[in-house]
């Protein structure tokens, strides 16, 4: 039998699998709020809710003031360090709501005993001596009450108080920062009822519930998500249906460590929140220059990537210099760049205003291409060693080279954790669990590097590893990943036995998973402590000595075969492309009329040994009468030969007759054909394949060109002859 959930107004223990100090939120909505006043601009919220109210809108710079509360003899307040990283991380969350939280001024501490034990009753009283006005006042101190019970904190939603409270151990588990300035920019719980109760279809999401459809009707979650972030209740609503929730939403009840994500909705509610009842908020002290960017998109195994940069320079700047790591420069505050050479780059954003300066580098920053097998990493080189990597890092882990991490040479790369008093807390794993995608989020990082192995026929993995413990083996973990998916075992420094602190040799076969095609190789590390955490039995992992190899490489990696018929003459024409090629002496051109019987109708000159993209084309000027078979017959130096795949034209079938409206055309183009339509091909003149995103018209198709930059394509529709296309 289902069970019936009793919903309640007030928030209870989230779970009894968490720490003592883990207490809800004590924002209520209720007692708190002028219901009336949210009424209201909810009425404004619906009237834009559909039009992705963050389209368009530039970075806005929101000031804060931090306050510390300690004791009277400025004692036991809570670390700048940790306060400061629980601050970078609701600016991380926060980004993408276009929202940048600046501090208006430096930490202010406020030394009093009675504060330092608060109640929310003491709230007005609080502001009134220590708010700074028209900006939103964080506080954190030791113990924050309501009534008889603990709560991590409490905020005002808009119309209320500039004002969030919040417990020390909460500002440092990492989601209560940013969920309780969510209510202060007007989200609701994700299982709040003062509206209604939202039904677990969603059928009435837009009036009750959170009112946003975009997170699933919640039963609330004290209690019934699991160490693994998973949602395991019984629950279900009043028309017997089992609800879905979503245990990572940043708004929910589920297990603090477990929330991470605000939805699109949500975003977009908190952006029109603060332009339409937080409007006022202002700095009256002058705000530091401060550089600071964002990236779209950073990362791509291609040999080009686009990326999109968006400046979100503290203070307004008045003149830009982007320095993209490749040569190239812009002075434009918000650019947008192509890379068109594999490598790792460093990107430098420097920034004025008036006679003020001020800059940041973000290493290794973007990431474009493959490293070609056989691939080797020994880390020597101790300012350049990751160049070949980019690297992700959470809130507490991070990668180095470092001459301690070598085996051998000069340096090696080391994975590592921060000091073990800082905070989010850490959940010690066991070797099934380490790399559960929502344990200790804030404590992994990872190496990568594109690998094409496309002339691979096997392949293999070798490096050196050596792990460090410190109190718990469970407390350093690396695993290697392959397109995200483990292969082989999580490392730790265990032998199953006993501790073992000494270099191993690890060897992995990866044909079965990555011979014969790229793929992004990944060693992912989490770690609790530091490497020179007290007497220097931190935890670690150190990698050195890394090889990616081949016994069996293949001559040459075709990637692209066609055979089409020209427009002017009756001809075939044939193009190939080839993504790399080892002593590869020439191509000869077959032909056949049964695709049994062939002949040679031509040879081309092959590159010999090489890693870049090679364009081939031939033309037939006699095709025959009916159906043309082609194929080519790749040989090495050596004499050894390969066939590519079979292609077909046939001259007995006409081409399909198409008309394109409008053309020239800017954002869509309409296709109607006396033939069926079975294929339609978009080319750029460089003769790359393009994917371009079409809706079914009236005897045709009609095809989206918004993404296209203006120039000259091609279009060949049912494999026909192609067809000069504008786009303004």
């Amino acid at each position: 039998m289902k069970k019936m959930y009793p919903f309640l107004l007030f928030c209870f223990l989230i779970s009894s699998e968490l720490l003592a100090q883990d207490h809800p939120c004590g924002t209520d909505l209720v007692r708190d709020a002028d219901l009336e006043q949210l009424r209201l601009l909810d009425v404004k919220w619906q009237q834009v809710r559909h039009q992705q109210f963050r389209a368009g809108r530039s970075m806005t710079f929101v000031p804060i003031q931090l306050h510390t509360i300690r004791r009277s003899n400025g004692t036991d307040g809570i670390s700048d360090a940790d306060y400061l990283d629980a601050f970078k991380l609701v600016n991380d969350l926060y980004k993408e709501a276009n929202i940048h939280f600046y501090q208006c001024s430096g930490i202010n501490y406020i030394d009093d005993d009675d504060f330092f034990d608060y109640d929310k009753t003491e709230m007005s009283a609080l502001d009134a001596a220590h708010g700074v006005p028209n900006v939103i006042n964080i506080y954190s101190t030791e113990n924050v009450l309501s009534g008889t019970s603990r709560i991590c904190g409490h905020a005002q939603f808009p119309g209320g108080l500039d004002f969030v409270m919040l417990a020390n151990s909460c500002t440092r588990n990492g989601s209560t920062f940013a969920h309780e300035l969510g209510h202060y920019f007007d989200l609701y719980h994700t299982h709040t009822t003062a509206f209604g109760r939202e039904a677990a279809d969603g059928s009435d999401c837009e009036t009750q519930g959170d009112m946003l459809c975009d997170t699933p009707a919640d039963p609330r979650l004290s209690g019934v998500v699991n160490n693994g972030c998973q949602y395991n209740g019984t629950y279900s609503d009043e028309n017997g249906d089992d609800y879905n929730p979503d245990p990572t939403n940043i708004m929910s009840y589920a297990i603090k460590e477990c929330r991470t994500y605000f939805s699109p909705g949500q975003l977009d509610r908190m952006a029109f929140a603060l332009v339409n009842s937080r409007s006022y908020l202002t700095c009256g002290n002058a705000i530091p220059l401060e550089a600071d960017f964002y990236v779209e998109y950073d990362k791509t195994c291609d040999n080009e990537l686009t990326v999109n940069f968006s400046d979100a320079t503290q203070a307004e700047a008045t003149a830009w210099e982007w320095d993209f790591g490749d040569g190239t420069m812009s002075t434009l505050q918000s650019p947008s760049h192509t890379y068109n050479t594999p490598g790792v780059y460093d990107v430098r954003l420097k920034v004025w205003k008036g006679m003020d300066t001020d800059e940041v580098t973000k290493l290794r920053q973007v990431k474009v291409g493959v490293k070609w097998v056989p691939f080797a990493a020994n880390f020597d080189d101790l300012s350049n060693g990751l160049n070949d990597f980019w690297i992700t890092t959470q809130l507490k882990n991070f990668v180095s080279v470092n001459t301690d991490a070598a085996k051998d040479g000069n340096g090696g790369a080391m994975m590592e954790g921060f000091f073990t008093s800082r905070s989010p807390s850490f959940r010690t794993p066991t070797p099934d669990n380490a790399f559960e995608s929502l344990r200790n989020q804030f404590y992994k990082t990872s190496l990568n590097v594109c690998i094409d192995a496309r002339l691979a026929n096997d392949l293999f993995l070798e490096f050196d590893l050596k792990q460090l413990y410190g109190f718990n083996t469970n407390y350093s973990n690396l695993r290697v990943l392959v397109d995200g998916v483990q292969v082989g075992d999580i490392y730790q420094p265990f032998d199953g036995t006993d501790v073992d602190e000494s270099w191993r040799f690890i060897s992995l076969d990866l044909t079965s998973v990555a011979a014969r095609r790229i793929f992004v190789l990944t060693f992912e590390g989490s770690h609790k402590y530091d490497y020179q955490y007290q007497t220097e039995n931190g935890n670690a992992s150190f990698i050195d000595n890394i090889s990616v190899t081949t016994s069996t490489p293949l001559p040459v990696e075709m990637t692209d075969f066609r055979a089409y018929k020209y427009e002017a003459e009756r001809a075939v024409g044939l193009q190939w492309q080839t993504a790399a090629e080892i002593d590869n002496d020439y191509f000869e051109i077959e032909k056949s009329r049964d695709g049994q019987n062939w002949f040679a109708i031509g040879t081309q000159k092959g590159q010999g040994t090489t890693y870049e993209t090679s364009q081939y084309r031939f033309k037939d000027t006699k095709p025959f009468h009916g159906v043309n078979y082609y194929r080519l017959r790749q040989v090495d130096y050596n004499g050894a030969f390969e066939h590519s795949d079979i292609r077909a034209v046939d001259y007995n079938q006409p081409d399909a007759t198409f008309d394109l409206y409008p053309n020239p055309a800017k954002s869509e183009v309409w296709l109607r054909s006396d033939q069926p339509i079975e294929t339609v091909e978009f080319y750029d003149l460089r003769g790359r394949l393009l994917s371009l995103s079409s809706r079914a018209v009236n005897n045709g198709l009609a095809f989206d060109l918004t993404v296209l930059p203006a120039g000259l394509y091609w279009i060949k529709v049912n494999e026909g002859t192609p067809v000069k296309l504008i786009v303004e």
